[in-house]
């Protein structure tokens, strides 16, 4: 049985939080004492401490990949676990989001960022790469690919590419060239 269903009595509950605390944090015999009640009281409620700290509220500090797109996965990721949550930012480390949510919460929000930032980070190549091809940003003497010797993966992440760049309209840099009214010399001075 969970904690919420054997102790609808908030009193219980804060009794059992002020134990849990006091059992970790104490000093000497008080820890000891805090620990023998806490254990009792669990057993009288037929509870675990995993019950009790299923629910208990805490701040956690959640390291995330380096880059404003991957801070907004993250937020993204604690808004899809935990509803709406006000977050933190680290003034010691820029890469640290902080969260109030239960251990379980945080897990879940850790689990989905590890898998979401390697798909994202794979999907962030893929656009770069159809990006480049449609704005052809490379020599016109540039040599072609040969598809060959290609491994299945790098042909699935050619076609992830090419999918990707069929929905990508090119930037057209040439009339804005030719507005130039006077082509700069090496030097930087016009003739």
């Amino acid at each position: 049985m969970t904690y919420t269903e054997n102790a609808e009595n908030s009193k219980l509950r804060s009794r059992l939080e002020k134990l849990a605390a006091l059992a970790e944090r104490g000093v000497g015999g008080e820890k000891v004492t805090a620990r023998k009640m806490l254990n009792n009281l669990l057993k009288k409620h037929a509870l675990t401490l995993d019950d009790l700290s299923r629910d208990i509220i805490s701040l956690h500090w959640i390291k995330f990949k380096r880059g404003k797109i991957f801070r907004q996965l993250l937020n993204q990721i604690i808004y899809k676990v935990c509803d709406e949550r006000e977050t933190w930012r680290s003034k010691v480390n820029q890469n640290c989001i902080g969260v109030e949510c239960t251990e379980y919460q945080r897990l879940q929000i850790e689990m989905q960022l590890d898998i979401y930032q390697r798909a994202l980070g794979v999907a962030l190549d893929d656009c770069y790469s159809a990006f480049v091809q449609v704005n052809k940003i490379f020599p016109d003497n540039a040599p072609e690919a040969c598809n060959k010797d290609l491994t299945e993966e790098e042909r699935e992440s050619i076609e992830r590419m090419l999918t990707m760049a069929s929905g990508m309209r090119p930037e057209s840099i040439y009339p804005r060239l030719n507005n130039l009214t006077t082509p700069p010399t090496e030097a930087g001075v016009s003739a």
